[in-house]
């Protein structure tokens, strides 16, 4: 049990103070762990509030300071949120740093995934390759990375080497706990460990519950049954999904980038809607009937999944793979695998009724979907059901990859796209689930060749007599490695380089246009900014509009490895990468001169920088092949050459 000893009121007398952390706060769970320790010297430490209080804070617009006080008063010990982001040393640190970790961690699982007695069931349902897929990315993000990042901030807000007692959900087996404390080099976890009468009254529970979402889901289904059978599926060449009314342009971003006029026409593409996509649609204050309206007025097919029907022959495989469930509901220890395999049951039968009523050449299921929307972490269920269907699930590469983190491995597909060999080499082992790569080029290169060589033509008598620097920072949020006093750090060293080059014109892209005014409200940049000789702006536009100020700059300076700068490099020209941080940027390792890790580093390359930014990209050649080996913008040709090949026609 972990301790920490704290001088107390009399003399040398010392009491010991128990920290105990639970990322995930359930009430009946503080009420259970706070039977366990001492009332006058346990801290109980949460991330986040349930849902449904959350709800409560958020309806009756009550502090979260209020509900702790009802918490502290219930349990008995002082109850409080943990701190996380510009509040705890090094927190963007260790944060891209767990999200890398969380990989290492979910590799190390998969033997034990295997092994668990609710993997056969989850195998049954969508293969072996799509299964595991399916588990570890669920397990990557829902189950380890928010709770490891509250547990590791807890333990390093506390100070002093403190080793946080941390109350991981209770389907946790204890070897897989013991897989994230081996894996975990921030901060030294030890494990509450569950009664034996709570994980008793727990599985009584699980099985009480399941019996019901059984049974819901079964009747969910037998609702949307319909008689007749459907002979003559309509066939397309593509199925992908809809994800933003604005982004059906045509060009590298859109949703309807594979449509050439030639070989793929608007007709070969089938459109679909999720649920959840129709939830963040309307939230967006999208009219879906309109919208639906729109797109085919356009000459695109789009279907709601929520609208299709089942065939009633899904009552039969329903009720085989429920059996199973509740079968091992009764007879297995409930793992976490229990809990994802009705869920992944709810997302199958979700996605079913798309591939009873369509048939295609190719499911085209980015896990990046560019647009208004989450990210994907479900390709093993679109690549299960493709392969019971005859059909290829193609993944597709849509950013510049900046991490080694999970967000970006262990996807399923038959098929991805890649647009260099650098992008899933620096993944190794963890791309196990895709069965094959073919090389394109980058998508973004399509729209940037074109777009320079307009610029350049139109701006070719241009009186070009100063050096031009554009700047582009990331996004701001307060829980993440780009943090408010990351951007500020970035920004002030910015800002330093304008102050001590007057002859140099410095311009700043932010990503959202009221990032300037944040930026603006912090003193210690606004005192380096008055320093600046006139030769240091911004410029507030929509996060996509900065293709002229690409052009037209002379060296790009970007924070972390955003895709500004990677479009930079690809246009030949000179970048420098700030990064503070001992994480990320694997694949930009072999650019000689291109990282700084501090202000002195920034200051020196830039200095480099002025000298070598006309001959830069010819001295890095090769190395951006590896990126790109082809930057032509003829990406999408040999994309489609590949979606209209052979049998997948």
């Amino acid at each position: 049990m972990l301790q920490n000893r704290e001088a107390g009121k009399r003399g040398n007398d010392v009491k010991t103070v128990t920290h105990v952390c639970m990322p995930d706060l359930s009430v009946i769970g503080l009420l259970v762990v706070s039977r366990y320790f001492k009332k006058n010297s346990t801290y109980f430490h949460y991330g986040i509030l349930p849902r449904y209080l959350r709800g409560v804070v958020k309806i009756f617009r009550i502090s979260p300071r209020i509900i702790e006080s009802i918490l502290s008063r219930l349990a008995g010990i002082p109850v409080m949120e943990i701190n996380q982001g510009d509040d705890v040393a090094g927190y963007n640190d260790f944060h891209i740093g767990t999200q890398e970790q969380v990989s290492v961690i979910a590799e190390a699982l998969i033997p034990l995934i295997e092994n668990d007695p609710w993997f056969p069931l989850l195998e049954k349902l969508l293969g072996r390759e799509p299964a595991l897929s399916y588990a570890l990315k669920q397990i990557a993000d829902g189950k380890i990375f928010q709770q490891l990042i509250a547990s590791i901030s807890c333990c390093v807000s506390l100070g002093d080497g403190a080793r946080c007692l941390v109350v991981w959900d209770s389907d946790w087996p204890v070897e897989w706990l013991n897989v994230i404390k081996r894996n975990t080099p921030y901060a030294k976890l030890d494990f509450f460990q569950w009664p034996d009468w709570y994980l008793t009254v727990a599985r009584v529970f699980f099985v009480l519950s399941t019996i019901l979402e059984v049974i819901w889901i079964g009747f969910g289904a037998f609702r949307r049954c319909k008689n007749g059978k459907i002979n003559n599926k309509k066939r397309y060449k593509i199925i992908t999904e809809f994800i933003d009314p604005r982004r059906l342009n045509n060009t590298c971003y859109d949703a309807d980038y594979w449509v050439d006029g030639k070989n793929i026409s608007k007709k070969d593409i089938l459109f679909f809607i999720t649920n959840d996509q129709k939830k963040m649609l309307q939230g967006l204050g999208y009219k879906i009937a309109k919208t639906i309206s729109d797109v085919r007025s356009n000459g695109y097919d789009i279907q709601l999944i929520d609208k299709l029907s089942y065939p009633w022959g899904i009552l039969k495989e329903y009720s085989g793979h429920s059996a199973k469930i509740l079968q091992g509901a009764v007879t297995a220890n409930k793992t976490i695998l229990a809990e994802l395999i009705i869920k992944a049951l709810k997302e199958y039968l979700s996605f079913y009724p798309l591939f009873y009523h369509y048939s295609a050449g190719n499911f085209i299921y980015p896990t990046f979907p560019n647009g208004h929307s989450g990210l994907r972490y479900n390709s093993g269920i679109i690549t299960g059901l493709c392969r019971k269907n005859g059909i290829r699930s193609i993944g597709c590469q849509t950013r510049a990859v900046h991490s080694k983190n999970y967000e970006y491995v262990f996807d399923s597909f038959d098929l991805h796209f890649a647009w260099g060999n650098v992008w899933h080499e620096m993944m190794g082992s963890r791309t196990l689930f895709i069965r094959n790569y073919i090389i394109t080029g980058c998508t973004y290169f399509d729209y940037l060749l074109p777009a320079a060589v307009d610029y350049k033509t139109s701006h070719q008598n241009a009186n070009h007599k100063r050096l031009k620097v554009c700047i582009f920072p990331g996004d701001i949020s307060p829980k993440h490695h780009y943090s408010l006093n990351y951007a500020i750090s970035f920004m002030v060293n910015c800002a330093r380089l304008a102050a001590d080059n007057p002859d140099i014109d410095f311009v700043v892209k932010n990503k959202e246009p009221q990032y300037t005014d944040t930026v603006c409200a912090s003193e210690s940049f606004m005192d380096i900014y008055r320093q600046t000789d006139g030769n240091f702006g911004f410029e507030d536009r929509p996060r996509h509009d900065y293709m002229d100020l690409l052009c037209s700059s002379d060296i790009i300076i970007a924070i972390g490895f955003t895709t500004p700068g990677f479009e930079a490099l690809m246009l030949n020209k000179r970048v420098i990468y700030y990064n503070e941080l001992q994480y990320g940027g694997q694949a930009y390792s072999k650019l000689p001169d291109s990282i700084a890790r501090n202000g002195e580093e920034l200051t020196n390359l830039f200095k480099k920088a002025v000298n070598d930014y006309e001959i830069y990209a010819e001295n890095i050649a090769e190395v951006l092949k590896s990126f790109d080996p082809f930057r032509d913008g003829r990406a999408r040709e040999r994309i489609v050459a590949t979606l209209t090949e052979g049998i997948y026609q």
